[in-house]
């Protein structure tokens, strides 16, 4: 940096929520604007620390530490806008904020897929690559709901208008029964109806219930612009196998586009492949994705 380069910590503000979501929309749009506006207003986790970074007045990165409010692990984030990269300004905010999470037995830090630069900046800050997410989008939805076999039921749940307690219930068992992705395995994440809600505030649910069985279910929510985003996809074990997962997605599919949408973005674990492979065959196609880091500290 050269003469007046000087760069200025300072606490992050009211002022700075746009600024914030504009840059984690061009780094990573999976979550959509209106979820990012939620995160940054601390509706869907406590923020532990926020610090800005100025340079000659004009904002040039974030750091923060974050951690759901259903969550142990705190999350470290340290985001430099494109023009102010290369200066050390990451390293001046990852310092600001360690001591927010030194205390911590396990801290989780995420980095956007195709930076190598910011992958080995965070391999030298001690943290290790546990995950990797893919994100795909489909731009092509079905003109038509799907064929829903003998037996077979379609139950949708708007959040927008409200779930009744039974299907509360419902959703939230199906949730827990069904999830034995990776990143609630290996890496912990809580998955609940009501987490999803605290990030997505008018959610879609399809369920499919087979001879009375709530089996299979997936959810999306809506994105400013026409997109949605799916936020969970999952099928009771015991049902895996008889197309379930295809007719949800399906049926979501079909019923964003009855509400206008134009395209849903979808995130996966890398290694689960069995999802992946069905969404390529419903013809999503990967786009970007994302790191997920750990980093274990002698406390």
């Amino acid at each position: 940096m050269g003469a007046g380069d000087h760069v200025r910590l300072r606490p992050f503000d009211a002022t700075d929520v746009d600024w914030w979501i504009d840059l984690r929309m061009r780094i990573d749009p999976s979550m959509g604007e209106a979820a990012l506006r939620r995160v940054a207003e601390g509706g869907a986790v406590r923020f532990e620390r926020r610090t800005m970074a100025e340079v000659g007045g004009a904002r040039a990165g974030v750091g923060t530490v974050a951690r759901p409010v259903d969550e142990v692990r705190p999350s470290l984030l340290v985001a430099v806008d494109e023009p102010f990269q290369g200066r050390g300004i990451g390293s001046i905010l990852f310092a600001d904020c360690w001591p927010a999470v030194a205390h911590d037995p396990e801290v989780t830090a995420f980095l956007i897929d195709g930076d190598p630069r910011s992958l080995e900046v965070a391999r030298h800050w001690g943290f290790d690559v546990v995950s990797h997410g893919i994100l795909s989008r489909l731009v092509t939805l079905p003109a038509l709901p799907p064929v829903v076999p003998d037996g077979t039921a379609l139950l949708v749940v708007d959040d927008a208008i409200g779930a009744t307690p039974d299907q509360d219930a419902l959703l939230a068992d199906l949730v827990d029964v069904s999830d034995t992705s990776p990143e609630r395995v290996e890496l912990g994440w809580n998955t609940t109806p009501d987490t999803f809600r605290r990030f997505f505030a008018s959610m879609v649910w399809v369920v499919a219930v087979v001879d009375g069985v709530p089996a299979a279910v997936t959810s999306g929510a809506p994105q400013p612009g026409g997109c949605w985003t799916v936020i969970f996809s999952g099928t009771r074990p015991d049902h895996r196998g008889r197309g379930l997962a295809r007719l949800v997605k399906d049926a979501l599919h079909a019923e964003v586009r009855r509400r206008g949408g134009t395209d849903v973005e979808t995130m996966n674990e890398e290694r689960n492949v069995a999802i992946r492979a069905l969404n390529t065959s419903l013809g999503y196609e990967a786009c970007s994705g994302e790191y997920r880091l750990r980093r274990v500290n002698a406390v």
